[in-house]
C-alpha cells in the first residue's frame, strides 16, 4: 500500500489524468452505431459505416474451416436454448434502460395488390408491438418507421438503423457472463477433463 501511494505521489497529475480516462472509458456510456440492410436478396451488416458481414477475408476462413472441420453438432438443441435463454435474462437486467435509436425503413410489395394492402395493416400491428417490447427494455430517445407498400411488383428491402449507448464495462461484462454460461452448460454435456 505504501508502495503504490509513493508511486501515485511521484506521478502526481499524470497518475489522476490517466484515472479518469480509464473511469471515462469503462463506466461512461458510448454509441455503438449498427446498420442491417438487406437489398437484392443479400444481407450486409455495418458497424460504424465499415461493412463487417459479408466480408471476403471471412467467406474465405469459413471455407477453409469446413473443409477442415467436421460439420457434426457437437450438442443437442437443448444446449443451445439454454445458454441463449440464461445470456437473454442476463442482457435484459444488464442492458436495461440504456438508451436506444432506431431508424427503420422497410419496401415490400407483391404482384397481388390485394395483398400488399392487407399486409400493410398486420404489418402496423406487429411494429406497434416490438415497439412496445423494446421500449420495455431500452430507453428509446428516437423510434422511426417508415413502410412503404409497393403494388404490382414481387419485392422486400429493408434497413435496419440503431445507436445504442453502452459503456465498455458492460460489455466486458455481458462478454464474460456469455463464456462462463457456455462453459457452465457444457459441464452438464462433456466429461469434466473435456472442459478445462
Amino acid at each position: 500500500m505504501l508502495v503504490i501511494l509513493i508511486v501515485i505521489k511521484k506521478l502526481g497529475g499524470i497518475f489522476v489524468i490517466w484515472l479518469f480516462i480509464l473511469v471515462l472509458i469503462f463506466f461512461i456510456p458510448f454509441p455503438i452505431h449498427t446498420t442491417f440492410e438487406y437489398k437484392n436478396s443479400n444481407l450486409s451488416i455495418y458497424l460504424y459505416k465499415q461493412r463487417i458481414y459479408p466480408s471476403r477475408k471471412l467467406k474465405r476462413k469459413i471455407k477453409k474451416k469446413i473443409k477442415k472441420v467436421n460439420c457434426n453438432i457437437p450438442y443437442p438443441k437443448t444446449f443451445y436454448l439454454d445458454v441463449i435463454k440464461k445470456i437473454y435474462n442476463k442482457l435484459v437486467n444488464i442492458i436495461f434502460k440504456s438508451t436506444l435509436y432506431l431508424d427503420i425503413d422497410l419496401n415490400y410489395g407483391f404482384e397481388d395488390a390485394y395483398i400488399t394492402g392487407v399486409l400493410y395493416g398486420i404489418l402496423q400491428s406487429i411494429f406497434s408491438i416490438i415497439y412496445s417490447l423494446i421500449s420495455y427494455v431500452f430507453k428509446l430517445k428516437k423510434f422511426r418507421l417508415n413502410i412503404n407498400p409497393i403494388f404490382n411488383k414481387s419485392i422486400l428491402n429493408f434497413t435496419i438503423k440503431s445507436i445504442i449507448f453502452i459503456n465498455l464495462a458492460k460489455i466486458i461484462y455481458i462478454a464474460l457472463s456469455a463464456f462462463i454460461y457456455v462453459k457452465n452448460e457444457a459441464k452438464l454435456y462433456l466429461n469434466p477433463k473435456e472442459v478445462s
